[in-house]
């Protein structure tokens, strides 16, 4: 997992003197790979020995080897976001290549981040599901269908409400044998957390689908599955936040859909085979 991403994620976590020493590094990791454990501990007004163990609480034997896991990751943190990368004058065969190469990059940073852990709990409760609930507005709300029709084809009762606040009434009905998956990028759209929240109530398993750094989804949860840091405030549109999403929902339907891979091919060209019908009458 990206180093960056491990301090950020476990912030809250971290002492007053760890907070410094995280401080330091995020605010500046082309200097922070650059000092010694005693300059670190200099600068951040602790000692050698808390900054050891600072590299040792988020996964590293050694403050070296954390270094070195740092330089690796300070190219793809400074990398800039889409929208700061267009030009006015690029052609849109420049716009493309730039887009095609953060997209590619973006997938990179979010398959380093997955806990596989906490993706196999998702696909386990989602099989065993009575329902799947699914909850997102805007551009998480295109993810949340995506994922709809796929388990839909494979005979997984699966419901997602485009009118939220219709969501959040049918949060009401969902029971403890269902589970529900909540897509938001920033964590804060009230519309999905309040629907969580009151299926939390219920008994129901939830899943949360969204950024690394805390947010007011991360506690409301059951599995967390986190996403890089990607967007801006200020943006042209969700474009890598929504790759990143798919990459999740793709990710988490073969974990289902490969269970059983006959049944699974048989509905697929059973509800293949239905809508093939369609064009074959008049008017189609």
């Amino acid at each position: 997992m990206n180093c960056l991403v491990k301090i950020r994620q476990i912030y809250e976590a971290f002492t007053t003197s760890e907070k410094k020493i995280a401080d330091i590094i995020i605010k500046t990791p082309e200097n922070a790979v650059g000092l010694t454990t005693n300059e670190l501990a200099k600068y951040s007004e602790t000692s050698p020995a808390s900054v050891v163990r600072f590299a040792k609480k988020i996964g590293y034997s050694s403050y070296g080897e954390m270094k070195i896991e740092l330089a690796r990751n300070i190219e793809a943190e400074t990398r800039p976001e889409i929208g700061t990368l267009l030009q006015s004058d690029d052609s849109l065969e420049i716009i493309s290549k730039k887009i095609v190469n953060n997209i590619k990059l973006t997938l990179e940073d979010t398959l380093e981040l997955i806990d596989f852990t906490n993706i196999n709990q998702a696909v386990e409760k989602i099989k065993e599901a009575d329902t799947v609930y699914l909850f997102g507005v805007g551009a998480s709300s295109i993810v949340a269908q995506d994922l709809q029709q796929k388990l839909v084809r494979i005979n997984k009762k699966c419901i997602f409400y485009m009118d939220y606040h219709l969501g959040l009434a049918g949060s009401l009905h969902i029971r403890p044998d269902d589970a529900v998956i909540a897509f938001s990028y920033k964590g804060n759209t009230k519309e999905v957390n309040e629907a969580v929240q009151q299926a939390k109530a219920n008994g129901a398993t939830c899943i949360g689908v969204t950024e690394c750094l805390m947010n007011p989804l991360h506690p409301l949860v059951d599995i967390l599955i986190t996403l890089p840091k990607t967007e801006q405030e200020v943006r042209i549109g969700a474009v890598l936040s929504r790759y990143t999403q798919l990459m999740i929902v793709d990710i988490l339907f073969t974990g289902v859909a490969k269970e059983n891979l006959d049944a699974t091919q048989e509905y697929l060209v059973r509800t293949r085979q239905l809508i093939d019908t369609l064009k074959k009458k008049p008017g189609y």
